[in-house]
């Protein structure tokens, strides 16, 4: 082994271009290895993590782990990246996790992008960014559960993780404007308070008209409209 007992900086020489490596004996389980003039490079398990790059650093194969230290707290995760997709079908993300006295709950997700994520596969589930939230009133006591609220899919459609359950505005938060083309109304799966049934309508634009289609029935209807000045 070496062992500096001195004062003095112990240095480690080789020539240029040429590595040093930290390994055991045989050399088959290596630590980490520096390149004179070139890049540093650790290991874990004889398998490359992390290496400087010219640019910064680059991680293989895995994640990027910030945790809570403080002594108070368990050593919670973070912040945590991947660079890879995972057993779990996780492509590249980022998760950002509120640590709640000596626990771990991830507050929301800012974006899983670039492949399939969860369990789902293929169509619009590839790159789509998700938004998740924890339930705030439980997430002190540890019964908080992360869960999908909305999805930004990736061939561009914007929906919510279920239907019939989550609003637009609220009734002293409301939207300026909407601007849509043909506008589709159903709530099938529920039903009214007039009559109790459900309905599905769309209300199309003519030149001088608005139209209403039941694409139930498939009946098409002529709003009754007055000009006023």
């Amino acid at each position: 082994y070496i062992k500096n007992t001195t004062d003095y900086t112990l240095w480690i020489q080789n020539n240029d271009s040429q590595a040093v490596n930290i390994s055991n004996n045989s050399g088959g389980n290596v630590s980490a290895s520096f390149n004179i003039g070139g890049a540093a490079q650790l290991y874990h398990a004889n398998s490359k993590k992390i290496e400087t790059v010219s640019d910064g650093v680059s991680i293989t194969n895995g994640f990027l782990q910030v945790y809570e230290n403080d002594s108070t707290k368990d050593k919670s995760q973070v912040l945590k990246l991947s660079s890879y997709a995972n057993a779990s079908n996780e492509g590249p993300f980022i998760d950002f996790n509120t640590v709640w006295n000596g626990g771990n709950y991830p507050n929301w997700y800012v974006a899983r992008i670039g492949g399939i994520y969860e369990t789902e596969s293929g169509g619009n589930n590839q790159g789509a960014l998700v938004f998740h939230t924890a339930d705030t009133n439980n997430a002190q006591t540890g019964l908080s559960v992360v869960t999908e609220k909305m999805r930004l899919t990736g061939d561009g459609h914007l929906r919510p993780s279920t239907n019939n359950a989550h609003d637009l505005g609220r009734s002293s938060y409301r939207w300026r404007n909407i601007y849509t083309n043909d506008l589709n109304l159903s709530n099938e799966g529920k039903t009214n308070d007039v009559d109790g049934t459900w309905g599905d309508f769309t209300i199309q634009e003519g030149e001088s008209d608005l139209f209403l289609i039941n694409n139930r029935s498939g009946k098409k209807y002529k709003f009754n409209l007055t000009e006023v000045s």
